[in-house]
């Protein structure tokens, strides 16, 4: 039963039995001590005298005497389900294989019925534990957090890059409770050498033009100190850039910038003005300037007006550019330099605006080559600036000049004392609500601990380092062969798939099975990440140990600005270090353009992928669906839609034709969403599922041939092995729910300034969903309703009665 899993993980709140004795302490079970350390533990808990322990004792014996019997008599029975059984084939004391039983156990809801509503039945449980990947994800940073923590300034025989970054996660700590600088700010010390804040400090810049110098501000900001205001700029490394040829075209990215503060203006705008005032009060006191209440309050005024007129610009932009034609980094997005000073030629130099983020690692000339992703914003762009000067240069010039110094404060806000952070925390706890429903590293919330602040500024400024950290503490060595081994399995699984293929062209299943052969396997980590010398190289100009905390943040600052010049200038190699991500991110990506299929170190861990002591069927409902799924993608519809943006699709057009009628039932899934473009990503999305889960569900019927029982089972006795791996493999996309047993939902003041762009919102999925709707609630009860339904094997695994099953598989 499934209080007995609970009480052999160390969970001993039993769901059915609520009344039942708490044996085993949640203490206990994860010090990892012997029986007899938890049972004295147990005792010294006991408000009983010496002679009665004894009889206590007896007791548990008994009553553990008892739940061995109920678990012999349960596997007898069930023993028919997958042959003969005996006791030792199931996991009673291994401590991953009993802590992966609870979880399960936890989401779970048996008294749900698995053939009408499986997504309840896998996960409508107590709903305190989220999907798998998610809770992959929470412990790995919670081993980071202790592996920063542990070993102090990380001396002794530690190579050089990982006393830095133990260093500089610990001046991050010291940082974050500091009450207040004493002596100058640093930031006030930083806006004086940008040329900032001429209005706010009273100052007259000669190096900024006085106040006629928004364009050299502009550079200053969003240049020197890497705070994106008005554009968006990076470098981009993909594939097709890197054919470049004679001219030495850069690709640097150019376009709009995210504006989530100021689309609260409207609906929180006093207190947003509150919040400028109280900062810029600050600023004004620690910088001992006189007349604080004027100049603060003109001050507040000028952010305001500009963030207004941005928010205008922005809604535009994305009410003309909601749908592309073209993906943002398409070739025929590339201009020259002088391109765009020619379309704001008036109020941003954008060779030297590029040339203060990309010396001197680049050269920029009127020539040279960028990507702009999006020539209406630029254009949008002009017409107001050109429209706000028009009233008055000085007044322009001073709004400006005070917005661009509160860029530059926003930007810095984690970075300053405790007391600025503090009010920008405070004022996203009341207009982003949904910060404070997810938990840290710590178990507060995201912005209350130096725990996962500390951990984001760390990833922020030495990820590579970050991820080699992760991969020497906690990847097991054999995983990675292991896992290259069960990617070639779902890679052979796919070919036989298109030759199966009876409505694809054989051009087009010639051109799949070239794109699937092509496809560049990056599974676990780079060599890079075991290279000290590489590491040491790759962070030689970081300094945490002579520096401030604040001029350590701009030198990291100073590092990435390096990093992205190198990435222009080099040849794109997928398997270098600089292009793999955080490698403790429990998720798979397809790069459709690059053809990389990226498997991290952290999606390789228990449960998704099980080390060699626990149940394989793991590994296949976990790891290789997800992969089976990523290179379905690779020449999936999709795949042919992203290269028809580009070049030519390669899907012939009967192949397409035959595409879409068969996904017209997978269509009729999703018969009650009015929207045509969602409905179809929603069953392009299904068809693969449905391909992934079925051949991974082969490939694991095909291992269990080939190995007979080489493994153990988990110690959910009320489940066969066959049911085990579809609830294994829904528990993926399990929604963690609130207090209130209500999916969690978008914030509600969210949802108000999304009203004010049409009632609709794009969640970064792709998806669009109405106001109030779940995006990932709609995803996951389509996957257990629309995808399992028509899995081969799912109605056999729970005795579903007979319907339309496998009516809508397409691959």
């Amino acid at each position: 039963p499934r209080w007995v899993a609970e009480l052999l993980s160390g969970n001993a709140t039993a769901m059915r039995h609520p009344g039942k004795a708490h044996i085993f302490h949640s203490d206990d079970s994860a010090s990892g001590g012997s029986s007899g350390g938890v049972f004295s533990r147990f005792f010294r808990r006991l408000p009983l005298p010496p002679a009665r322990c004894l009889a206590v004792a007896t007791g548990l014996v008994s009553l553990l005497a008892i739940v061995f019997i109920c678990l012999f008599a349960v596997a007898i029975r069930r023993g028919a389900d997958n042959g003969s059984l005996e006791l030792t084939d199931i996991c009673l004391t291994e401590p991953d294989c009993l802590s992966v039983a609870a979880a399960a156990a936890r989401r779970m809801n048996t008294s749900s019925e698995p053939c009408s509503d499986f997504y309840s039945f896998a996960c409508g449980g107590d709903g305190t534990a989220g999907n798998v990947p998610a809770e992959m994800e929470l412990g790995a940073r919670r081993k980071l957090a202790s592996s920063l923590r542990s070993g102090g300034g990380g001396g002794g025989g530690n190579p050089a890059w990982e006393r830095k970054l133990r260093r500089f996660y610990a001046r991050c700590e010291e940082n974050f409770d500091t009450p207040s600088y004493i002596g100058d700010n640093p930031l006030l010390a930083a806006m004086r050498a940008a040329g900032v804040g001429e209005f706010l400090l009273n100052q007259s810049s000669s190096a900024a033009g006085g106040l006629g110098g928004f364009s050299r501000t502009f550079q200053a900001v969003s240049g020197r100190f890497y705070a994106h205001s008005l554009f968006a700029t990076r470098a981009v490394y993909s594939d097709f850039l890197h054919r470049r040829g004679s001219d030495r075209r850069y690709a640097i990215w150019v376009g709009m910038n995210s504006r989530s503060d100021a689309m609260y203006v409207r609906h929180e705008k006093e207190l947003y003005r509150s919040l400028i005032k109280d900062v810029a009060g600050m600023l004004v006191r620690d910088a001992a300037m006189t007349n604080q209440t004027a100049r603060v309050e003109t001050f507040a005024n000028d952010v305001l007006y500009v963030e207004e007129q941005l928010l205008l610009t922005h809604e535009a932009v994305l009410q003309h550019a909601s749908l592309p034609e073209q993906p943002a980094d398409h070739p025929a997005n590339l201009a020259k330099i002088s391109d765009l000073t020619d379309r704001i030629s008036s109020h941003i130099d954008f060779r030297a605006y590029l040339a203060e983020i990309y010396q001197p690692g680049l050269v920029i000339r009127n020539d040279t080559q960028v990507l702009v992703t999006d020539w209406y914003y630029v254009d949008q762009l002009r017409d107001l600036l050109d429209s706000m000067r028009r009233g008055s240069p000085t007044d322009f010039n001073r709004k400006m000049n005070n917005y661009l110094t509160w860029t530059l404060i926003a930007f810095f806000q984690w970075d300053l004392s405790g007391e600025y952070r503090l009010r920008f925390a405070a004022y996203r706890r009341i207009v982003w609500p949904s910060n404070g429903l997810t938990i840290g590293i710590g178990g507060g919330s995201v912005g209350d601990d130096a725990a996962t602040d500390c951990l984001e500024t760390v990833r922020w400024g030495m990820n590579q380092a970050l991820s080699a950290l992760f991969v020497r503490n906690n990847f097991e060595p054999g995983a990675k062969a292991r896992a290259g081994a069960l990617f070639e399995k779902m890679r052979r699984a796919a070919k036989d798939s298109i030759n199966r293929l009876v409505w694809m062209d054989n051009e087009t299943k010639r051109r799949a099975k070239q794109r699937l052969a092509d496809m560049v396997e990056k599974t676990g980590y780079p060599d890079e990440a075991w290279d000290d010398s590489y590491l040491d190289a790759e962070f030689r100009q970081i300094d945490p140990s002579t520096h401030s905390y604040f001029s350590l943040i701009v030198s990291c600052i100073n590092y990435w600005k390096t990093r992205q010049a190198r990435l222009l200038t080099q040849t794109y190699n997928p398997l270098d270090f600089q292009h793999w991500g955080q490698l403790w991110e429990p998720g798979l990506r397809y790069l459709a353009y690059d053809r990389e299929l990226l498997a991290q170190a952290g999606a390789l861990q228990v449960p998704l992928f099980p080390s060699a002591g626990l149940p394989q069927l793991l590994a296949y409902s976990g790891a290789a669906s997800m992969m089976a799924h990523e290179i379905l993608q690779s020449f999936d519809i999709s795949s042919h839609a992203y290269e028809a943006q580009r070049t030519s699709g390669w899907w012939s057009d009967a192949t397409i034709s035959e595409y879409h009628k068969r996904t017209a039932c997978i269509m009729n899934l999703f018969k009650s969403e009015r929207n045509q473009h969602q409905r179809l990503l929603l069953s392009n999305w299904t068809a693969r599922e449905m391909a992934a889960v079925s051949s991974a569900r082969a490939q694991f019927d095909a291992y269990r041939l080939q190995g007979g029982r080489a493994d153990k089972r988990l110690p959910l006795l009320h489940l066969t092995e066959d049911q085990m791996f579809y609830v294994f493999y829904m528990q993926k996309f399990c929604h963690k729910r609130g207090a209130s047993g209500l999916a969690v939902r978008r914030a509600s003041r969210g949802a108000d300034w999304r009203r004010g762009l049409g009632g609709k919102f794009h969640d970064s999925d792709g998806f669009k969903h109405s106001d109030g709707d779940d995006a990932l609630l709609i995803l996951s009860r389509a996957l257990a309703n629309a995808v399992l339904s028509n899995a081969p094997g799912f109605a056999k695994a729970f005795g579903c009665p007979a319907g339309n099953v496998h009516s809508c598989s397409l691959y």
